[in-house]
């Protein structure tokens, strides 16, 4: 018992925690435990705080989620950023490959942001709006009307999530999205087109060449 009681962080004065701390640290819980484990008791006992200091800033459970999604999107934002320069084509694949990325390497940013995603709220989203904003700028330079060039935008965003979405799927089922998947003979030219090009379609090389596939049709889409 006293083991257990001298592991326990110092339980700090009330009043001493702001709600950026509070949030970093249920982000960091969740981190470690996943975010069903989130809850305010744990979390209290993680920051050596009461839990009437949570709640001073956060009515309940549904409103620090709420707040450390905000936090996920400013993070995934930061991660994402592709350097400004260069053609529209290449400044889009580097973004959703980025956004690949940052999603397959943690799964709370897709969870809070995308598994989640009736709660991605405007608070969280102007994180992301200057991003899309100077991607609209160079596509509509480029020949894109605003509203083709959004589609376009949200077109590959949809499939940069739903690759995500699938190969965790996969993983979880523990199948290796590496695999080929079998084709009966039956059916000769898929059998011959399966060979070359996975239809599990969510390695990396698999990815890649589908991205600047949407890419390139929506460059085609544009010229004419």
């Amino acid at each position: 018992m006293g083991k257990q009681q001298s592991e326990r962080p110092a339980r700090r004065e009330r009043g001493s925690i702001s709600a950026e701390e509070i949030i970093a640290g249920a982000l960091a819980l969740a981190e470690a435990e996943g975010l069903d484990a989130l809850s305010m008791p744990r979390l209290g006992r993680a920051l050596g705080i009461g839990v009437t200091s949570i709640y001073w800033y956060f009515d309940n459970k549904d409103a620090l989620i709420d707040a450390i999604t905000i936090e996920a999107a400013r993070r995934l934002h930061d991660l994402i950023t592709p350097p400004e320069a260069g053609a529209w084509q290449d400044r889009v694949e580097q973004l959703y490959c980025r956004m690949r990325d940052a999603l397959r390497d943690n799964d709370l940013l897709c969870d809070l942001l995308y598994m989640r995603g009736s709660r991605l709220g405007e608070n969280a989203l102007v994180h992301l709006w200057p991003e899309v904003e100077l991607n609209l700028t160079k596509m509509t330079a480029a020949g894109f009307t605003a509203e083709a060039a959004l589609r376009g935008l949200v077109a590959l965003s949809l499939y940069t999530r739903g690759a995500v979405v699938l190969e965790r799927q996969m993983r979880r089922s523990g199948i290796d999205p590496a695999t080929p998947t079998p084709v009966p003979a039956d059916f000769p030219l898929l059998s011959a087109a399966a060979e070359q090009q996975n239809m599990r379609g969510v390695t990396d090389d698999a990815f890649r060449a589908q991205l600047r596939l949407l890419i390139d049709g929506l460059a085609a889409l544009s010229e004419k």
